[in-house]
């Protein structure tokens, strides 16, 4: 299969030499330029630079490429357009005229209610067991074209949409949680907490999925007193060493 290059002529006004270099693994007895003009350009003269291989083999050289010369002298060709004539008329698109006296069309649109519901979708919990799929994404390549999205541009005439969020009451209460302030004097107390073993392996709970209807219940939290006293729970202290016993069994 032979090789196949792509070069782009810069533009220029004057006359000028435009080199390119090609493959390394260029090589054959038939050599074919093909070039596609986007403007009027004049081309005087092509050549390749390359030696020859094999039995008779010789230095570098240049070799020229057969070109049609453009002549010195060249006639204008007109298309086929017909010319607009001196006479003519104006032809109006039937487009209807915007009448003086309009009114303003309300769409039937329901307003939300000030009582709602919230409805969960219906989303399929995660299995147990599951993979990761990766997405055949294609790489992008080094020469792209940047393509515009269609999007349709805002109406000169719009309206603001306000979302029913209901206001924060004047009155309101702070409930203070009960939780108790650290003394100034403390004693750690360390947890007898068994080291991990080397060998482990995964647990899972079964937890149910939460069903697609569902229910708040409140839990019946009582109020914290304004009075109210701390109570010390009698805990006591791992001691630092571990005391043996011999136990009694019979024989």
């Amino acid at each position: 299969m032979a090789d196949r290059e792509t070069k782009a002529i810069p533009l220029t006004t004057t006359r000028r030499v435009v080199a390119f270099h090609l493959l390394g693994t260029t090589k054959g007895k038939l050599l074919k330029i093909l070039i596609a003009p986007t403007g009027v350009f004049r081309l005087f003269g092509v050549r390749v630079y390359a030696r020859t291989l094999g039995r008779t083999a010789a230095g570098w050289q240049w070799y020229p490429i057969f070109v049609t010369e453009t002549p010195d002298e060249w006639t204008d060709f007109k298309l086929p357009i017909e010319p607009t004539p001196d006479y003519f008329e104006p032809i109006t698109l039937p487009i209807e005229r915007t009448p003086d006296e309009w009114t303003v069309i309300k769409l039937p649109i329901e307003p939300t209610p000030d009582f709602f519901e919230v409805v969960p979708l219906p989303i399929e919990r995660t299995p147990d067991e599951w993979s990761v799929v990766k997405i055949p994404i294609e790489p992008t390549p080094d020469f792209f074209e940047v393509v515009p999205l269609p999007i349709e541009r805002t109406p000169d005439e719009w309206s603001v949409v306000k979302i029913p969020i209901e206001p924060t009451p004047d009155q309101f209460e702070v409930v203070t949680l009960p939780i108790e302030r650290t003394p100034d004097e403390f004693q750690s107390i360390s947890l007898p907490i068994e080291r991990t073993p080397d060998d482990w392996s995964v647990v899972r709970i079964p937890i149910d999925p939460t069903p697609d209807a569902f229910e708040v219940v409140p839990l019946p939290i009582d109020r914290t007193p304004d009075a109210w006293e701390v109570v010390p729970i009698p805990m006591e202290t791992t001691p630092n060493l571990l005391v043996w016993a011999d136990l009694a069994m019979d024989e």
